[in-house]
């Protein structure tokens, strides 16, 4: 969940936007949320990280492949491998396989199903792996065609690699197959990353004015009605799918960038830019309690008070592991 490449600006409505997007991530795994509401998370919150990496990365379409490929090893395969690591070896240690740890063999097979098999929440960063490294290959070879048609060409091929992405991956749900390596997940990401550098001039130059604000709010209010999952391959409307995410996430995009410096709002708002600039920490989080289902834990006759207790603790961890030089430099830890 993090936005790879530096910014002269930081921009506060994106953070913002980041964060809704993450605590949809986890109260909707969690099931916390009425369903019209988990609707309105599922119609967006995914796409809307692979479309602000578009958006922002500007060194995506600059960059040599090997030295975007170079930064997402660090800045997300790592951190999935160390938090998957750290998952399997307290599996194993609460299913009272201790003796596995000292087994390099047995280990390695275990960890081998955390890394390519079992695709847990935070498959998340591997698609995005993939999809900047996509997106990367395809502006370093098309550099070399002279021809207006160029950003129709890199439109199609990122299209087709969708499409084989989804039917690829569901067939292999239909058959109980596993998507090893979370490839066909990372083929859905790259149009996402795609259409954010195609609009990126548009959207910063776009001035905001009463009427598209209450277009995007309208659009928003109705987002509800288009959920679909990516993890699951399931796209209710096809292709149309990513239309109507995309708009969304525009809309919320515009409308947090309108009303973020409200005073009435500023302590939400100042929460929420917390979240989103820890996305990466969190998901990491999540999927280590989500997992371990941490929750039973706590003395709490109600689930859901101890879920939103663990999403406390979450946040408060990050003011602990910001003090620890390598958890913060991995996990990109920030105030």
């Amino acid at each position: 969940m993090v936005v790879i490449g530096k910014q002269s600006h930081r921009y506060e409505y994106v953070d913002v936007a980041k964060g809704i997007a993450i605590i949809g991530v986890y109260f909707g795994h969690h099931a916390l949320l009425p369903n019209l509401l988990t609707d309105w998370f599922w119609s967006f919150h995914m796409p809307l990280f692979f479309f602000i990496t578009g958006l922002f990365s500007r060194k995506l379409i600059t960059q040599e492949t090997h030295e975007v490929i170079k930064s997402g090893i660090k800045k997300l395969v790592l951190p999935f491998l160390l938090t998957e690591t750290f998952l399997t070896i307290a599996l194993l240690i609460m299913l009272h396989k201790i003796s596995v740890l000292m087994d390099p063999v047995e280990f390695s097979h275990y960890l081998y199903n955390a890394f390519i098999i079992e695709n847990h929440p935070i498959w998340f960063l591997l698609a995005l792996f993939y999809g900047r490294c996509i997106i990367s290959f395809i502006y370093s070879v098309s550099k070399t065609l002279k021809t207006s048609y160029l950003p129709y060409l890199r439109l199609i091929i990122v299209v087709i690699l969708f499409l084989v992405g989804w039917k690829s991956g569901a067939f292999l749900i239909e058959s109980k197959l596993t998507d090893y390596g979370c490839l066909c997940k990372g083929l859905l990401a790259p149009i996402y990353i795609y259409i954010g550098i195609v609009v990126q001039r548009l959207f910063f130059r776009i001035r905001i004015t009463r009427y598209m604000i209450i277009v995007c709010a309208i659009i928003l209010l109705f987002a509800y009605k288009f959920p679909f999952n990516m993890y699951y391959f399931d796209y209710p409307l096809g292709v149309l799918n990513i239309m109507t995410s995309l708009i969304i996430c525009i809309s919320l995009l515009i409308i947090l960038r309108k009303y973020i410096k409200l005073d009435n709002f500023s302590y939400i708002y100042k929460f929420l830019q917390f979240v989103g600039k820890n996305t990466l920490f969190i998901l990491c989080a999540h999927t280590v309690e989500l997992i371990l289902k941490l929750y039973r834990f706590i003395s709490f006759d109600n689930d859901k008070i101890a879920h939103i207790i663990i999403f406390i603790l979450i946040l408060c961890s990050i003011l602990i592991f910001r003090k620890i030089p390598i958890i913060n430099r991995i996990y990109q830890l920030s105030k």
